[in-house]
């Protein structure tokens, strides 16, 4: 039986809705269509069994619940009917049984998997369903029973969900193997239910365990796979004989599928180095290679099975004795048209996959048999060992055994002894564990949860999550005078505790009378990153009831004091969710961020006027084309100003959201290189790319598609400078908290060298800046030597001398100078004279100003179509060492032996863009400096969205005006506003590290009242400002509302 494989799209979310993002997905049956919105011939189509459409075609009740009102639409109880039916089917028959969601972050599978509020997902429905079919049983002989497991695998650790966290063994669980059972966690614990209430309260605590691990551990629930594990067992009386079945259904939410195509394997220098995508890389791989094993290719390939916890997990659920079913959840927005195609090509290699399914008779008796055997095999070699060493290997633990003599035992074998017979007893006294002993352990647990509770009338903190499932999971008492806040590794022992520190950071304290409540730092020796509504704590401050408190960027809650009066009366906790705490504290920032927003608009006014500044210094040079070429270009400008204009506000809008949620993890990282003593600071930047190339129009498949977010690491320590993207920064993050943990574990900061340190990058040239020389002088045969303005991510950052200068076959003689002077000679007054024509052309590249911070190593490239219309990329010899006034002394003659039509538009239309490269350092003053992060100042560079939001509504009013009278607009970059694959000329940089003496000298230049207001404003502000958002989410049909149920 192969893989049944079921493809669901989810409405659009808040984000593309805002966006105004365009649907690239259709459905029609059992078809799934990628749909390319530039050219529909080259819509992409897969064929699945079942194909969800839950875009549209729905309201909401009153309770939340999506009702559908198009008989296209498909609903949780809908999936459930194709999907989960099938899962039940199979297991009354005997067979093992796995559904696993697969899907970016974002596009659905926990919704269909667990659902949210009213509507609830497969699993819930499937467990409330299994009692269901139990009670209509009228078999007096058959007795059926159920027990529920949850476990979670993150970065290859297996953790117990039942097991809550301070009882949970160093390191995790260990998957083993048996020769009759297979792949089994040892020591998981099984707990019996008997109706869906009991299975509700189990998924609950293991929520809620997962909840506080995430906020202690500080571990990243999107990279986190979720095991729920249900054994259904039938016993059935025959006489004097019982028969027995038993299956097992895995129901798996995966982890974010876009980490592996972003950063599985893109690092091979730390490949090693962290776990955080093997399972999900080994999945593919497993995958892959059942499916070609299916098609006949690498038949004798051996299956990757024992590369990760996960596949091991899943190894009968793929190709092996299983019924399985995927659920592949993809996003209807052509943003995410990539992580979409990937997804669906990954659906369509599973459903390749063939299982040998088969009904499972439980033997349990020849199971104990088989382990008591083995471990008598076991007591007999370590009875042997103990009269041979006179040691008792009962009494020593793994540690002991590890520091035994190697010249006189095989320490291995022992060990491997020794855990092979621990992990046979814990099989067999859980496989011999009668039903009644079950009952007991889980009635312990239900008490010690019940221990836990507290008294939600009295002043308490919830828990404020990103990931839906673990918002509002966790309760926190504040019933003592002080409440400390901090880290597990401090003392005294912190009453709550949060991850990203080793300290204690804030103190909660209540009044004398118990009627209000403060919260201050804990200690004036460190600075704390504590906000309540946005603002940074920074004396004792009052809470009131529903504030929101951020501890070290990523623990946050929101308090509940019903005896004092919230700031705002308009606000409700139900619309208090991660987004809203992100976005007051963007709102705040907001006022002190003004000045660099200026600062900002300035730089990018000054980069176009630089740019500018070179074509008039290129046409003071032309004498006889000069009104010609103006016309042009003139033209072009106008041209593409309008264009330009209106792309500029999707790309703002889309850009600023990304960064928004990227700079989290940015400031993250730095609070942990500052815990780890490190003098690096890193910071987020925003850049559009530029191609002078021939490029076709733009991917309407992807918003933004020249635009990328790239991080800025200064490593003060080595006093240099590296530039990592995006995948490269999602693979660091893990690793550099991988050695947080390492040092909160020991007590000792990791002495690493270069290849193991994640923060360090060998020195790679960067691009100081570049050069937009027009080609447009070749199409009228003339010659230019000039000095080019170097155009960086800041402006100008210095000049480069250069020539282009149509030749003889030697160099020598320049043709272009011989013509003008020549008399009687044909002028080029019309390019297309070319055309037939042979041409040399001769580029020089001589002298250079480069910034003293960034001159070291520099060379010089540049790519120009050759004769047969391909392009060739040429560079200069490396300039070794510091040198801030290089003398490049290079020289190129490039032949066309016939001149195109194709030589002649790329003459005219496009630049000759001069890259200038090498390595930044430094400056030395800054290399000494101890590294500090003002962490108000870094969360204050995420937020230009809010400020610039109504002017960009207006600009895109006055755009959309425009174009409706203007009609539709080339997309040609203009001669003026080349474009660039280097990334400059429209770069924004966020930087989390700017002087505090920077701070002042802006606030001084601002209006003394206005300073005044900023400084006085006290957290009750916030809630003034968000009165209009505290009404987000409300309405009933189709548009916003949809997106709230993903």
């Amino acid at each position: 039986m192969s893989v049944v494989v079921a493809v669901r799209v989810r409405p659009f979310n808040t984000r593309e809705i805002g966006l105004n993002s365009q649907l690239c997905i259709d459905m029609d049956g059992t078809r799934t269509s990628l749909l390319d919105l530039n050219d529909p011939k080259k819509n992409k189509d897969f064929f699945f069994d079942y194909s969800f459409w839950s875009h549209d075609g729905f309201e909401l009740n009153e309770e939340g619940l999506a009702i559908p009102v198009s008989d296209r639409y498909a609903d949780q109880r809908a999936v459930y009917n194709q999907v989960g039916q099938q899962i039940l089917d199979n297991a009354w028959l005997g067979y093992h049984c796995c559904l696993f969601a697969y899907g970016q972050t974002g596009a659905g599978k926990s919704y269909s998997m667990v659902g949210y509020g009213a509507n609830k997902g497969i699993v819930p429905i499937a467990c409330q369903e299994i009692f269901e079919r139990i009670k209509l049983n009228d078999n007096p002989h058959l007795e059926q029973e159920v027990s529920c497991s949850m476990l979670e695998i993150y970065n290859e650790t297996v953790q117990d969900l039942l097991i809550p966290v301070t009882k949970r063994p160093t390191g995790g669980l260990k998957i083993r193997q048996h020769q009759s059972l297979g792949f089994y966690v040892d020591g998981m614990s099984k707990h019996p239910v008997e109706s869906y209430n009991d299975i509700e309260k189990i998924m609950d605590t293991g929520t809620q365990n997962r909840t506080v691990a995430s906020t202690q551990m500080n571990a990243c629930s999107s990279r986190a796979h979720t095991i729920i594990i249900i054994q259904f067992k039938q016993t059935e009386e025959k006489g004097d004989r019982k028969y027995e079945k038993l299956s097992i259904i895995n129901l798996v939410d995966l982890a974010g599928s876009e980490k592996v195509a972003k950063t599985g394997a893109t690092d091979k220098r730390l490949k090693e180095a962290t776990n955080i995508n093997l399972s999900l890389t080994t999945l593919g791989k497993v995958i892959q290679a059942l499916a070609d094993k299916e098609m006949g290719k690498n038949k004798n390939q051996v299956i990757p099975y024992r590369e990760s916890c996960l596949t091991k997990i899943l190894c009968n659920a793929l190709g092996g004795n299983s019924k399985t079913l995927m659920i592949c959840a993809v996003s209807p927005s052509n943003d995410n048209y990539e992580e979409t195609l990937s997804t669906l090509r990954y659906a369509d290699q599973a459903k390749k996959i063939k299982n040998k399914a088969t009904v499972n008779e439980s033997a349990t008796d020849k199971l104990i048999r088989e382990l008591t055997e083995e471990n008598e095999k076991l007591k007999l070699f370590m009875q042997k060992f103990q009269d041979q060493f006179g040691i008792n290997l009962n009494n020593l633990d793994m540690k002991n055994i590890e520091n035994l003599d190697p010249q006189v035992y095989n320490i291995q074998e022992v060990k491997e002894k020794k855990e092979e017979f621990e992990a046979n007893q814990h099989l067999l006294e859980d496989t011999t564990k009668t039903k009644q002993q079950r009952h007991i352990e889980n009635k312990q647990l239900e008490e010690e949860s019940e221990q836990n509770k507290i008294d939600l009338s009295k002043p308490h903190l919830v828990n404020v999550h990103e990931d839906p499932q673990l918002h509002n999971k966790i309760q926190y008492s504040l019933d003592k005078d002080v409440i400390i806040i901090g880290s597990k590794h401090s003392q005294p022992k912190p009453d709550i505790i949060v991850g990203l520190t080793r300290n204690n950071v804030a103190k909660i304290i209540h009044s004398e009378d118990h009627k209000q409540l403060f919260i201050e730092q804990y200690s004036d020796q460190y600075d704390c990153n504590i906000l309540v509504n946005g603002v940074p704590v920074k004396e004792k401050t009052e809470l009131f009831h529903l504030d929101r408190i951020i501890i070290s960027t990523t623990s946050m809650f929101t308090l509940i004091f019903k005896d004092s009066q919230p700031r705002n009366d308009q606000l409700t906790f139900e619309q208090i969710d991660y987004d809203f705490v992100q976005d007051e504290m963007n709102t705040y920032m907001e006022l002190e961020n003004k000045t660099r927003i200026q600062e900002f608009e300035e730089k990018q006014h000054e980069k176009e006027i630089e740019t500018q500044k070179q074509t008039i210094e290129q046409q003071k040079q032309w004498e006889d084309q000069k009104i010609q070429l103006e016309n042009q270009i003139k033209e072009l400008q106008e041209k593409n100003k309008k264009q330009e204009n209106n792309k500029k506000f999707k790309d703002k809008n889309y850009l600023e959201h990304k960064l928004q949620k990227f700079l989290p993890k940015v400031l993250e990282i730095n609070l942990i290189a500052k815990e780890l003593k490190r003098n690096i600071s890193l910071q987020a930047k925003i850049c559009q790319l530029y191609s002078d190339e021939d490029e076709e129009e733009p991917n309407a498949n992807s918003i933004n598609n020249k635009s990328k977010i790239q991080i800025q690491v200064d490593n003060r320590e080595l006093g240099q400078v590296f530039i990592w993207d995006q995948a490269k920064f999602n693979e660091r993050y893990y690793q550099i908290k991988e050695q947080l943990e390492k040092y909160f574990e020991t007590n000792q900061i990791p002495s690493l060298d270069n290849s193991e340190d994640p923060f360090y990058d060998p020195p790679e040239p960067h691009l100081i800046g570049n050069g937009y020389f027009k080609l447009l002088y070749l199409a009228y045969f003339m010659d230019s030597q000039i000095e080019l303005s170097l155009v960086g991510e800041n402006g100008q950052c210095g000049s480069l001398q250069v020539g282009v200068i149509p030749c003889d076959e030697t160099g020598e003689k320049n043709l272009a100078k011989e013509m003008e002077e020549e008399e009687g000679s044909d002028v080029i007054e019309d390019p297309k004279q070319l055309l037939g024509k042979e041409m040399y052309v001769k580029i020089t590249i001589s002298s250079a100003v480069l910034p003293d911070n960034f001159c070291r190593d520099t060379f010089v490239e540049y790519n120009l179509m050759d004769q047969d219309g391909k392009m060739q990329t040429y560079r200069t010899e490396r300039i070794v060492g510091k040198n801030p006034r290089p003398n490049y002394t290079f020289q190129k003659i490039h032949y066309y032996s016939s001149i195109s039509e194709e030589h002649l538009d790329y003459f005219q239309n496009k630049n000759l863009i001069f890259k200038v490269l090498g390595l930044e350092e430094i400056k030395g003053e800054q290399n000494k400096m101890q590294a500090q992060i003002p962490v108000e100042e870094e969360i204050e560079y995420a937020n230009i969205k809010n400020h610039q939001k109504k002017q960009n509504q207006q600009q895109q009013a006055q755009v959309q005006n425009t174009n409706s009278s203007q009609g539709s607009l080339s997309t040609n970059s203009s001669v003026d506003q080349s474009r660039t694959n280097n990334q400059i000329v429209f770069q924004q940089s966020f930087d989390p590290t700017f002087e505090v003496q920077e701070k002042n000298k802006r606030s001084n230049t601002m209006a003394q009242p206005a300073s005044q207001k900023v400084v006085q404003q006290n957290t009750s502000s916030r809630d003034d400002m968000t009165a209009q958002a505290a009404s987000k989410g409300k309405g009933k049909k189709g548009t916003k509302d949809e997106c709230n149920i993903f």
